[in-house]
């Protein structure tokens, strides 16, 4: 049974640029998909984060640090980078129980970092989610702890970029339209535990003609910009496909609409291996008053959850298909699992069958050790395999999935053949990766001990999904 959100949109002329995530990994924004300071074993994770400017321009960005149940701003700065420069940062837990950014980089910033001993600290704050902007999700300093970053290009400087006593005052001089070329990497590392987990930001391409640069105290530049484009575009069935949306929002969301999400577990008894999924909704927090995004409407649960489904297959087994539960409608051969990723930025922790298994639920996962977590107890023996997952539409008693319909512009690659196509693009906007590990213990290292204990990541393989009648998820075939 299918129950797809409809929503035909009108389209007008349709410009030459569309935004895109681009796969070369370079772009005009990046998101990372997670940060985190929290600890596993009893050990604290630092996140290292770096910005490239790829450009031979200087740029002018807005860095926002979001916490990860709504994607609330706790710390935002404007990044002025000069040609081909990098800047690199750290996050760290703070003894309070939050945590900061420290950088060694003298790259100017606005406002100003804390300078001290040679290093500039910036602080999180609690002020987007305590006090009278309290949302009911935590009003703790731990919120601050894992979350996720956006970074968007403002501007471009055409010719030197001004002094940073007059980028902060305000004098930027001539600026012009962002020029991309931007990309960056995270680095999840925990040195007690001998982990390191690393992945690339997600660039997204082509998203402005011109500038938007504002003060830093000015909350408008974002990925709700009225400059961003409100044509997004993708490939896929050998066709490039270009569909026009209401706001520059939405077409930043089409672009990373996802039908499935594809990856690896890793459940090894002898080395002890957990795996974490980190499933992020960059856009969530755009619409957090209410929820306006066709694609999360549609898959917002009336207790307001956002469920999955899976389709587990262990390296030497047969396949099973795991649903939140549909009732009597259920196909035959389904078992049922409770999925939720509520978050803006979740993590979801898989455990096998065999020896301790918990119930699914809210909990702390293994590998990454997130608070933001949901337990996910998996119809595997331990060992390894593969999942497919994919969102499930607003229902409680049937299998279906969010759909959004569209019009859409298409041009087939393999002879330039253009038409215009009804779609229905399937899924929703998110991004993330898969973090395994592997613990072997103390080892004997030539007479002295030394750790034996390694991580590993991988991003998640998306599948878009334009005609859910003949390209739809595995899990309904």
């Amino acid at each position: 049974m299918k129950r797809a959100l409809a929503i035909l949109f009108l389209f007008f002329s349709i410009p030459a640029a569309a935004v895109y995530v681009n796969g070369a990994g370079t772009g005009q924004a990046l998101i990372y998909p997670y940060y985190t300071t929290q600890s596993t074993d009893g050990n604290a994770f630092n996140t290292y984060v770096t910005i490239v400017n790829g450009h031979a321009q200087q740029k002018a960005l807005r860095v926002r640090i979001r916490e990860g149940r709504a994607g609330r701003e706790i710390a935002g700065f404007n990044l002025f980078l000069q040609g081909r420069a990098m800047w690199a940062a750290v996050i760290v837990p703070y003894t309070d129980g939050g945590a900061f950014l420290v950088t060694p980089d003298t790259a100017c910033t606005e406002p100003a970092f804390i300078l001290d001993t040679g290093l500039r600290y910036l602080s999180f704050l609690t002020d987007s989610f305590s006090g009278t902007a309290s949302d009911g999700l935590g009003t703790g300093r731990d919120r601050l702890r894992e979350g996720y970053i956006e970074v968007v290009e403002m501007a471009s400087f055409p010719s030197p970029m001004p002094a940073c006593d007059a980028l902060i005052a305000g004098n930027t001089g001539t600026v012009a339209a962002p020029q991309g070329r931007l990309y960056g990497m995270l680095t999840l590392i925990n040195v007690a535990n001998g982990m390191d987990f690393t992945e690339n930001a997600v660039a997204l391409d082509d998203l402005a003609t011109a500038p938007f640069f504002r003060p830093a105290a000015d909350p408008y530049p974002s990925l709700a910009a009225a400059e961003i484009g409100r044509v997004a575009s993708f490939v896929r069935n050998e066709k490039l496909y270009r569909v026009t949306l209401p706001s520059g929002l939405q077409a930043v969301e089409a672009a990373m609409v996802a039908g499935t999400l594809s990856n690896e577990l890793v459940l090894d008894k002898a080395t002890a291996s957990a795996t974490d999924w980190v499933i992020t909704m960059p856009t969530r927090f755009y619409h957090d008053t209410v929820i306006t995004s066709p694609w999360l409407n549609a898959a917002r649960e009336f207790d307001g959850t956002f469920r999955l489904e899976g389709m587990v297959t262990p390296r030497n087994g047969a396949t099973v298909a795991m649903t939140s539960g549909c009732g009597f409608t259920c196909p035959g051969g389904f078992t049922t699992v409770n999925i939720q990723a509520n978050w803006a930025a979740s993590v979801l922790g898989f455990f096998p069958k065999g020896g301790f298994q918990p119930a699914a639920g809210a909990g702390t996962t293994a590998a990454l050790g997130s608070r933001n977590g949901w337990i996910v107890p998996v119809p595997m023996d331990p060992g390894g395999g593969s999942l497919e997952m994919t969102y499930r539409a607003k229902s409680s008693f049937a299998i279906g999935y969010p759909a959004v319909t569209l019009t859409a512009s298409t041009t087939r690659l393999s002879d330039g053949a253009v038409a215009t196509e009804n779609i229905q693009l399937t899924g929703l906007p998110v991004v993330g990766f898969m973090a395994r590990t592997f613990s072997n213990g103390t080892l004997d290292c030539g007479g002295a001990k030394c750790q034996g204990n390694y991580g590993g990541t991988a991003a998640h393989r998306i599948r878009r999904i334009v005609d859910p009648t003949s390209d739809r998820p595995q899990l309904m075939q």
